[in-house]
């Protein structure tokens, strides 16, 4: 199974996101945008492994109050266009705190910095029209494991 480790979205927080891209699709830009139901900030990819209840287990012991994520600004970097998040010093310790208990079980995961974003498209071709940012927050009162699957050529994310 090829797992990450997630925050997921409200509906409502979800819906500026659906809006931005489709602002963007209208203006003509060109790139593979994110499913709908697969927007999400990652906290840590882990990759191919069978070792979900393990996983699960050292979610278990990732302690964290509420704390809200609000987007920062837009960046197109390379053929990637993404939100950034407004610095959190909560968001960026529940990243540690979570490779910190991967590490004590010896679970292998990616070990590149933790940089709160979320993907809205890849493949972009060309420049991407600056659009105004709505004001969107959302209370996080959950981190989830998340499998990736290909059905039918299409990514899926499902909670597990």
């Amino acid at each position: 199974m090829r797992l990450f480790i997630a925050i997921t979205f409200s509906d409502d927080f979800k819906k500026h996101l659906i809006e931005l891209k489709h602002q963007w699709r209208q203006m003509g830009v060109k790139a593979n945008f994110t499913l709908d139901e697969n927007l999400h900030l990652t906290l840590c990819f882990i990759g191919e492994t069978q070792q979900s209840e393990r996983i699960k287990n050292v979610l278990k012991k990732v302690e964290f109050p509420d704390f809200e994520i609000e987007i920062s600004k837009v960046q197109a970097f390379r053929d990637m266009l993404w939100l950034g998040i407004k610095k959190n010093n909560t968001l960026e310790q529940v990243a540690k705190d979570i490779r910190f208990e991967l590490d004590k079980a010896g679970i292998d995961y990616d070990r590149k910095a933790f940089k709160g974003h979320i993907t809205l498209a890849r493949k972009v071709i060309g420049d991407v029209p600056k659009l105004q940012l709505p004001i969107a927050k959302m209370k996080v009162t959950k981190i989830s494991l998340m499998k990736s699957t290909r059905e039918n050529g299409k990514l899926v994310y499902t909670e597990i």
